[in-house]
């Protein structure tokens, strides 16, 4: 019995952490901007580890708030645990990072890597 409930707990907590993200979402929609990073920084607290999807996802949209907000450098932050946790959603984790670090003036090993526009050409 000890791990069927093991798995509801979990399954609760995503339930949970799922919940926090659309609210996010939708005050983000609503353009909510501070609101809906509190409801992904929510969401990140709960949820698992190892669910690192889920996870990279929310770093993510996290991002795309502080950003809404010009919070560059908390941006950065945001979408740099994305790439780490994850690389995945990786051209909108990757593109609110470089945006940031253009703002911020930040000078990134991870950019310094992409080839640019006249070295595709060649």
């Amino acid at each position: 019995m000890a791990i069927v409930e093991e798995v509801h707990e979990e399954s609760d907590v995503i339930a949970s952490v799922e919940n926090l993200k659309k609210e996010g979402n939708t005050k983000f929609g609503e353009g909510e901007w501070s609101a809906a990073a509190e409801k992904y920084k929510e969401a990140l607290e709960l949820c698992p580890v190892e669910n690192d999807l889920l996870r990279s996802i929310l770093f993510s949209n996290l991002s795309a708030a502080y950003i809404k907000q010009a919070l560059w450098e908390a941006a950065v932050e945001a979408a740099t645990n994305a790439i780490e946790v994850r690389v995945i959603r990786f051209s909108t984790t990757f593109a609110f990072y470089a945006l940031c670090c253009h703002y911020t003036g930040f000078s990134s090993p991870i950019l310094s890597n992409v080839p640019n526009e006249k070295a595709l050409e060649r």
